[in-house]
């Protein structure tokens, strides 16, 4: 209560006293809330000022009392206002002056309903109670009661609209002698007679009116004119209400410029249907249908418009609940994609346009292109929102430029999906969706536009960036590369003028983007005439082909740019003569060659190198030599790989291939032929041989078999598979063979030394060991082969 409160002050005494009162707050809020020096000043500022004039309370959602000087826009809950009679302090005296000095009072809100319970409890009694308008003329009275019903009705349907419902007012009926009349049933009228019932004067009271329709029998000989006029009229009314209802649209935000989501298509149709089942159920009311025997009965004209309001609801409803039941499954699959990565998107778009194949096959009233067409944009409007928030637009162009050039790319990937699966339903559905595609993707082709400006911008950056690293090599190498360093500085200049900009470069009413990367793109062409400029002088300063590829690929996707292209152009019958004649000077070289084997049996060999291994060898050098430069050239992303001239050396190119084949494939086979015969009969022969004359020995490992081992050597460093099998058993023997041979060159020097040394005298003193020595060496003379050499100790 107040009273735990130290308050000295009777005027904020006399405030926080009704607060806690009618808010029902523990005085701990006041005194937290007077504790900030900002909202105690105000309060006190409100006693002892004359401005301002206008305190309001009103606690906050954090739970916290809160004041202000002005009327809050909306309320959570209930708040209090004070509010000075004149601009002038307010006095102390006492809690009765300071409550005369202001208007203070209650804040609900719910400010409609409160509105409505003002007029329903204090304004139509004080306006309706007879005590209070005897001395007022008919006419004012009927005016009044005329006005104050109106007002009661507007209440009860904006209520009923702020609320979701529709709620259709009934006849406001008085059932005054002064007015009323009476009509046969033949349709002739007179006045000054009226029913029973109506010897009494009347408010207008729907409760009365509600007793009328449903329990007053309408006599075949009169029928009370005032209640037919009241029917009319409602009947007028419902017509305005219930065609604000038909007329609403699905389509209508699309209209307004909006972009609305499919949820809202949804909402519509499940909104429709609730209103269009309460407006039903009103309908279909027994006073209701009272009133439409009324009408009936007296032939009134309006008849018919309250027969048509019955048919136009019921064909409504029956759309709306059709439709409404048929979109309720696509509700999950929107709710997926909204609250799915939208990199993770992808498999969600199948489903979902089968549903909506299906819809359209089995909702009668939505199989429309009117209907579908909307559904088709909405969905867009979805994937694009996706879309824009995927990329962060406002942030894209803060971020590394790899980073966000690969998030486009993704981004690009996930709508390419969208629109094949798009098109995948769209062949399905033939001739059934007979519109024009563009109805649907007016605003995606904008978007899409925007998307691929944005692409531009970031591939453009990517390419030039990688200026950072470009060094240029040769005479002018040092100046140019300083040159493309200065382009690369200006170039980063303009690209981060990007990071400062506020706007959304999706949102498609931004013009200012676009003039931005207008003037972005002007500075790009200049820097890219300077660019072409400096290519041409590193070309023109190439010595050779293996130059001219490497500057192509330092500048890599720079020479694709239209205007970088256009002033490189000239550069490539350059290379493509440069190609040419490295295939003239390698078919010289081959021609040569083969003249040379022709007259000595073999090519011109490196020093040391067997035949077959070396000429292999020879061959595979001339092969890179040509086929390198060709390669090179083909992988130039160029038009002139195209031409004529080009397909000429393309010509030469497989003309020396076979060539070169051939040789290749006609060496080896005659050598792979001939070594398995020439190392079978090479390897039967004995392992020395001694002269009769000389009685001198030698080894007799023919050269044959050396040949071979060299041969196998290379030809598997060379990784050949195609080895014949009697070449590489030898060559497993090759170690032996080298230990072998080593072990018998040195007994065969040692052996021969002593026989061309010893004198003839010292010869009869060493015989009987030389016989010996022969002894043992008439094995290998004889007997031991290099076949067998694996037995030979």
């Amino acid at each position: 209560m107040v009273e735990e409160l130290d308050i000295t002050d009777l005027r904020v005494h006399f405030i926080a006293d009704y607060l806690i009162k009618s808010l029902r707050l523990r005085a701990d809020k006041w005194a937290k809330m007077i504790q900030i020096e900002e909202q105690n000043r105000t309060i006190l500022d409100f006693c002892e000022k004359p401005q301002p004039t206008l305190l309001v309370f009103h606690v906050n959602p954090a739970g916290n009392l809160i004041v202000g000087t002005s009327f809050p826009s909306s309320l959570k809950s209930k708040a209090c206002f004070f509010d000075k009679k004149s601009p002038e302090p307010i006095q102390r005296e006492s809690k009765e002056k300071v409550a005369a000095a202001l208007n203070f009072g209650d804040l609900s809100n719910a400010a409609l309903e409160q509105l409505q319970i003002y007029v329903n409890d204090v304004v139509r009694p004080l306006l309706t109670t007879p005590q209070n308008r005897e001395e007022w003329p008919e006419v004012v009275v009927t005016d009044l009661q005329k006005h104050v019903s109106d007002l009661q009705s507007q209440l009860q349907v904006v209520t009923s609209l702020v609320k979701g419902k529709i709620l259709l007012p009934y006849p406001k009926y008085s059932g005054s002698t002064a007015t009323n009349g009476t009509l046969y049933a033949n349709g002739q009228s007179r006045t000054n007679e009226t029913p029973q019932t109506s010897s009494r004067k009347y408010a207008i009271d729907f409760n009365y009116c509600n007793y009328l329709l449903i329990n007053f029998c309408f006599s075949a000989e009169t029928i009370d004119l005032k209640l037919v006029h009241a029917v009319e009229s409602v009947v007028i009314e419902w017509s305005h209400q219930i065609r604000e209802v038909l007329k609403k649209d699905s389509a209508q935000p699309l209209l307004d410029g909006l972009d609305p989501l499919p949820s809202i298509e949804i909402e519509f149709w499940k909104s429709k249907r609730s209103n269009l089942e309460s407006i039903s159920e009103q309908l279909n009311d027994p006073r209701v249908t009272k009133m439409g025997e009324l009408l009936s009965k007296s032939n009134s004209s309006y008849y018919p418009s309250f027969l048509q309001i019955h048919n136009d609801v019921r064909h409504a409803l029956d759309e709306a609940q059709d439709i409404d039941t048929h979109l309720r499954p696509l509700a999950s699959h929107f709710e997926s994609i909204e609250t799915t990565d939208f990199m993770e998107a992808k498999h969600l778009f199948k489903p979902m346009f089968h549903i909506i194949g299906l819809l359209y096959d089995n909702c009668l009233h939505y199989a429309t292109a009117s209907r579908i067409v909307v559904l088709l944009q909405e969905i867009c409007n979805l994937i694009m929102k996706q879309a824009s928030e995927h990329l962060e637009p406002m942030e894209l162009f803060k971020g590394e430029v790899d980073e966000a050039l690969m998030k486009i790319d993704d981004t690009f990937d996930t709508l390419k999906e969208f629109i094949d699966e798009y098109e995948i339903i769209r062949t399905k559905m033939s001739t059934k969706w007979d519109f024009s595609p563009k109805l649907v993707f007016a605003k995606w082709d904008i978007f899409m536009t925007r998307m691929n400006r944005i692409k531009d911008l970031f591939s453009t950056a990517n390419t030039f960036l990688k200026l950072e690293k470009v060094e240029i090599g040769g005479v002018k190498g040092r100046a140019l590369s300083a040159e493309i360093l200065q382009i690369y500085e200006e170039f980063k200049a303009q690209f981060e003028k990007f990071n400062n900009k506020t706007y959304n470069p999706l949102d498609p009413k931004n013009t200012a983007f676009l003039n931005d990367a207008e003037e972005f793109q002007e500075g790009i062409d200049d820097l890219d005439r300077r660019i072409g400029r400096i290519a041409n002088q590193a070309f023109a300063d190439c010595n050779g082909l293996e130059a001219m590829y490497k500057l192509i690929h330092i500048f890599g996707l720079l020479l694709e740019r239209p205007m970088i292209h256009h002033d490189f152009e000239k550069n490539y019958p350059i290379i493509l003569e440069q190609v040419e004649r490295e295939m003239d000077d390698a078919k010289q070289i081959y021609d040569e060659q083969m003249d040379i084997q022709q007259e000595q049996g073999s090519i011109q060999l490196d020093r040391n190198m067997p035949k077959v291994a070396g000429s292999l060898m020879w061959a595979e050098e001339l092969k890179q030599r040509y086929t390198q430069p060709m390669e090179q050239f083909r992988a130039v992303d160029n038009e002139i790989t195209q031409t004529s001239d080009a397909k000429r050396v393309e010509g030469k190119y497989n003309e020396l291939n076979e060539l070169v084949d051939r040789f290749i494939e006609e060496l080896y086979k005659e050598w792979a032929t001939n070594v398995s015969e020439a190392s079978k009969f090479n390897l039967n022969q004995h392992l020395i041989t001694r002269n009769p004359k000389s009685q001198l020995i030698q080894l007799n490992f023919h050269p044959q078999l050396e040949t071979v081992l060299r041969e196998v050597r290379y030809l598997e460093i060379k990784d050949r598979k195609d080895i014949p099998q009697a070449a590489l058993d030898i060559y497993k023997e090759n170690d032996t063979f080298l230990s072998f041979i080593n072990n018998l060159n040195y007994t065969i020097t040692s052996y021969n030394k002593i026989r061309e040394t010893i004198a003839e005298v010292e010869y009869p003193l060493i015989e009987q060991q030389l016989q010996a020595i022969d002894q043992q060496l008439s094995d290998a003379e004889n007997k031991l082969t290099w076949s067998t050499s694996g037995k030979f100790c």
